[in-house]
């Protein structure tokens, strides 16, 4: 079964997007700056925002919008986050982390927006985390440059 765009309908005629695919910024989240922790999170939040992107079918041009400022404003923090020089030698070892949190995240996302969409019932939506799991690939199609590169890929 193919992934489907979740549209559901509000009362004012208006469509909503699932609170887990939302990009609100409203909460600040601290993090050390500099650390390996923080780079990965930062880098698996960019990495799941060009995942909705590509994967996500008809998204609106709103939601595409939305989240291509996401991916941008994650790209701005790779570049001030200052890595010791140790780090920078990991940072082959740290995509692939950021890949692997990133891509986790975005099919538990995806997927349980889906589930929602279809009436949801109890327990998690493991069927449509499933297909998502097997929709977005399992190995980075993206290098460390289109990631982090404030031009790169995925983003217009």
């Amino acid at each position: 079964m193919t992934p489907r765009r979740l549209d559901l309908p509000l009362p004012s005629g208006r469509r909503a997007v699932p609170r887990l695919l939302e990009t609100d910024d409203s909460v600040p989240t601290r993090r050390p700056r500099g650390s390996r922790e923080t780079w990965v999170a930062t880098a698996a939040d960019a990495i799941g925002y060009l995942l909705r992107i590509q994967h996500w079918p008809a998204a609106a041009a709103a939601d595409l919008q939305a989240w291509a400022d996401m991916v941008r404003r994650r790209r701005r923090e790779l570049l001030e986050l200052r890595l010791s020089p140790e780090q920078r030698g990991e940072r082959g070892e740290l995509l692939d982390e950021a890949w692997e949190l990133g891509r986790r995240i975005v099919t538990f996302d995806l997927g349980t927006a889906d589930w929602e969409r279809a009436g949801g019932s109890a327990g998690l939506p493991k069927y449509w985390i499933e297909v998502w799991e097997a929709a977005v690939p399992r190995e980075r199609p993206w290098s460390l440059e289109e990631i982090a590169n404030p031009g790169g890929r995925g983003v217009r």
